[in-house]
């Protein structure tokens, strides 16, 4: 992660949201950052993809198929919605006992 001063760390990424920014929550999440504090930092990632967005969301209605996956719940799933955020780290504790002992058990 580069040298940083005690109790600092720098996490930067250039590209991704979903996945990429899963991996951060939990590192946050392990440092012990709340989900109410993470998910407002996730909701800015649109600010850089919504250029796109329109060019994705033909892209992935082409590769699943519109009977599979219908324009609003692909438009859901593009988006970066803090409850999503807040949402996944809350599934993390359920499925894990805490985001922690996921990170722990990796």
């Amino acid at each position: 992660m580069g040298e940083v001063e005690e109790g600092n760390i720098l996490f930067h990424y250039t590209a991704g949201k979903n996945r990429t920014f899963a991996v951060a929550a939990l590192i946050l999440a392990f440092f012990g950052t709340s989900a109410e504090k993470i998910a407002p930092d996730y909701a800015l990632t649109r600010i850089e993809t919504e250029a796109h967005r329109e060019r994705l969301l033909q892209g992935m209605l082409k590769w699943v198929g519109e009977k599979d996956l219908k324009q609003p719940e692909l438009e859901d799933l593009s988006s970066a919605k803090g409850e999503n955020i807040i949402a996944f780290l809350n599934s993390m504790d359920v499925e894990w006992g805490s985001d922690a002992e996921y990170i722990v058990l990796l």
